[in-house]
């Protein structure tokens, strides 16, 4: 795994209410939750020798795998390792974790500390002697974060009143994102090091494993809405059943249809929605079961890029789920009574032509005009 040296700033463990404690500044050698999606891949040739080994938090059936392929608790033993970027889950042997970071620009934030100690204090001098040799970005926790808004360290020399105003800008401009990160930091001696195999996104393995599964096409779609819209609660157990254990690619687009359609059935079914099975749905398909509620048709659309799905007849079924005449207007009573993505649609839905050349199925011989009849007898 590509880990690489991380600063890493923190603060003294239950210091939330204790706004004036100091922060606290480390190396660590570790990745991303973000660089560790973009390094991995999801296309795996599986090998007649291969032999398969799951990080934690892996959310793939092993009973599946068991009956297609050879499986490992070693991880020198690998030829082909797995991994679920959402779900790595800390071990005593592999990782530590730390949820709820920010990714913030290393520089900017240099300049904040040099107007807080001043640029000859020992912290500051040690922060950017440390930041010659690690990533410009550097991790911080979300505590860390809400002190450099509100109030200094309690070994700050200037502006004692707080940093509301750093002089260098929004302050909220140097985080790389608005949403929270994971931090993976190998262990002391961690098994890792043992592992030398390629590592890939679990979907890899996934989709291997579905391809014998049942294919939910047109017909099959129309007959678990049915089920699903039944006044019988069992129904949504056996529609989630047959979601879960379908052919993902082949079924994608319809899929994605039936969790957005019945999103609070299936939100409502807990014990269901953690099984190993549709765990494996949802991670393939990108979707938090925690916001199954607000999937709207960006996310529909983001999917369907991800996975080469963005075809002319899927863009179609999309277009017809969202009835005719909506308008692409947020300020709307319903979820689905308004089009957000304006990027890619205009008001129907219909696909903007200009967008044409992204689908996945599009050939430039579609934009060849076929001559006319009248040419034809011009000969």
């Amino acid at each position: 795994m590509n880990f690489k040296k991380h600063i890493i700033i923190t603060t003294p463990p239950g210091s939330y209410w204790q706004p004036y404690d100091k922060l606290f500044i480390q190396i660590r050698n570790g990745i991303t939750d973000q660089a560790l999606k973009k390094s991995l891949t999801s296309d795996w040739t599986p090998a007649k020798n291969d032999r398969v080994y799951f990080f934690p938090g892996c959310t793939v059936p092993r009973f599946k795998v068991r009956a297609k392929y050879n499986t490992t608790i070693k991880p020198e033993y690998a030829t082909a390792a797995f991994i679920a970027p959402g779900e790595i889950k800390a071990t005593e042997s592999m990782f530590d974790v730390m949820d709820g970071c920010y990714l913030v620009d290393g520089k900017i934030f240099g300049k904040w500390l040099s107007k807080v100690y001043g640029k000859n204090h020992y912290f500051a001098v040690k922060y950017h002697s440390l930041l010659l040799n690690c990533e410009d970005y550097i991790v911080m926790t979300g505590d860390a974060w809400d002190k450099t808004g509100y109030n200094c360290p309690i070994d700050a020399i200037n502006d004692p009143e707080g940093m509301r105003d750093w002089h260098i800008g929004d302050r909220d401009n140097i985080k790389t994102t608005e949403d929270y990160l994971s931090f993976y930091s190998p262990v002391h001696n961690s098994d890792l090091t043992k592992l030398t195999c390629p590592i890939y996104l679990q979907d890899a393995i996934i989709k291997l494993l579905n391809e014998d599964n049942i294919v939910i096409n047109e017909k099959k779609y129309e007959e678990l809405r049915l089920m699903a819209n039944s006044s019988d609660e069992e129904n949504i157990i056996l529609v989630m059943e047959l979601m879960a254990n379908a052919n993902y690619k082949k079924s994608f687009v319809y899929l994605l249809l039936l969790l957005k359609e019945f999103r609070e059935k299936i939100s409502n079914r807990k014990k269901e929605i953690n099984h190993v099975n549709f765990k494996s749905l949802l991670n393939f398909l990108d979707l938090d079961q925690r916001k199954l509620d607000s999937i709207d048709i960006e996310q529909l659309m983001t999917g369907m890029k991800k996975h080469k799905q963005f075809t002319r007849s899927n863009v179609q079924r999309v277009s017809q789920f969202f009835a005719a005449g909506q308008s692409p207007d947020k300020q709307t009573s319903h979820p689905d009574d308004g089009i957000t993505d304006t990027k890619h649609f205009t008001t129907g839905p219909v696909l903007r032509p200009e967008l044409e050349h992204l689908l996945d199925d599009y050939t430039e011989e579609e934009e060849i005009l076929e001559p006319s009849q009248e040419d034809d007898t011009n000969l």
